[in-house]
């Protein structure tokens, strides 16, 4: 899915599949990744932004280029199972952000912890819309009970709520092959 970190060594690295890369990874790689499981296993090259619009002034940024490169990297139905069990994260009492399932969104997430607390991850998406968030030091640090179902998921749950106005619950698309 085109991480811009990945280097030679994830190639044998057992822990790549829990987002261990040799180098890390990117808030924007992260949640192209997640966006491909959202979108039913299209990855698509896009940038973070194609469009900002204000309700007062009206078009402010638009893309000139809006032609995406996109290609299949997982099928349908596993991109659904993938969802299915991440949205756990919300909808299971041991779920680490079980304590924002009732913030009216639909969504599946994963959060991630580094070794002593030094990077703390929050990713998911809705049917809509996928950020994620990284909290952290540029010079890396431990941070005392800093995990990814804190403050990370705290900011998530504070954008998305924001943007991601599907109340109506629209859920997510389940293919017929499931």
């Amino acid at each position: 899915m085109h991480f811009s970190t990945l280097d030679s060594a994830d190639n044998a690295s057992a822990t790549l599949c829990l987002g261990g890369f040799t180098k890390g990874v990117t808030p924007v790689d992260l949640a192209k990744g997640y966006a491909t499981i959202a979108m039913k296993g299209t990855y698509t090259e896009t940038t973070c932004l194609k469009r900002v619009e204000s309700d007062t002034d009206g078009l402010i940024y638009a893309l000139s280029d809006t032609s995406d490169k996109s290609k299949q990297v997982y099928t349908a139905d596993t991109a659904f199972e993938l969802t299915d069990m991440m949205r756990g994260t919300f909808l299971e009492s041991y779920g680490t952000a079980h304590k924002y399932a009732d913030n009216g969104l639909i969504a599946a997430a994963k959060t991630g912890t580094t070794n002593s607390n030094k990077d703390a991850w929050f990713a998911g998406f809705t049917p809509a819309y996928t950020c994620s968030v990284w909290v952290g030091y540029d010079t890396p640090k431990s941070m005392n009970g800093m995990s990814g179902g804190s403050l990370p998921a705290q900011i998530w749950n504070d954008f998305m709520t924001s943007v991601d106005k599907n109340k109506d619950g629209t859920d997510f698309a389940k293919p017929d092959s499931v």
